[in-house]
């Protein structure tokens, strides 16, 4: 099984708020609910989620804001997420899409988003990788996500200019 463990600093969402809400109200699960905590969740065979973690800004695995979010994903990628459990080479290709079970802690309005997970090293859970804005969110939610995808455009524009000058001005040149 791969890890569950959420990073000391990181927030973590126990249940999909959707669940989360039901069992605040019920002082339990509700009925159908199968939940590997922190790992994934099947609700009646008909509702597929993941744990994954996601920081901000998102790709910055090791240094940004962490948090523990769920992600609601199709059953073929539910059970794509779980062939790969004991086999390194699987999980490292897996990928999937599906929407934010979870508000992100901060943000208001990013219940439903979609987003992209993705395992990033074989003994890590898998990780929010990109999340589409899709419908009127939090403000300061789409100005993080879209300043992060500037600076990596600022990086990659940057990159592509001095291997450029790079291939121009070849060793031995000036």
């Amino acid at each position: 099984m791969r890890p569950t463990n959420p990073t000391p600093r990181d927030a973590v969402a126990q249940y999909p708020d959707e669940i989360a809400e039901l069992y605040k109200e019920q002082g339990h699960l509700p009925d159908g609910v199968k939940l590997e905590e922190g790992y994934y969740c099947n609700w009646d065979n008909k509702r597929f989620f993941i744990h994954a973690r996601a920081t901000l800004p998102l790709k910055d695995v090791h240094e940004g804001i962490g948090f523990g979010l769920w992600v609601e994903v199709s059953k073929e990628d539910f059970d794509k997420y779980l062939g790969a459990e004991n086999d390194d080479s699987k999980y490292l290709q897996f990928e999937a899409s599906g929407k934010l079970a979870n508000n992100w802690p901060g943000f208001e309005n990013t219940l439903g988003l979609k987003a992209r997970i993705k395992a990033i090293n074989k003994d890590e859970k898998v990780y929010i990788w990109e999340v589409l804005i899709d419908k009127p969110t939090d403000p300061i939610f789409e100005i993080a996500l879209k300043m992060q995808r500037e600076n990596v455009d600022l990086r990659q524009r940057i990159l592509k200019l001095v291997q450029a000058w790079m291939h121009d001005f070849g060793p031995g040149e000036s």
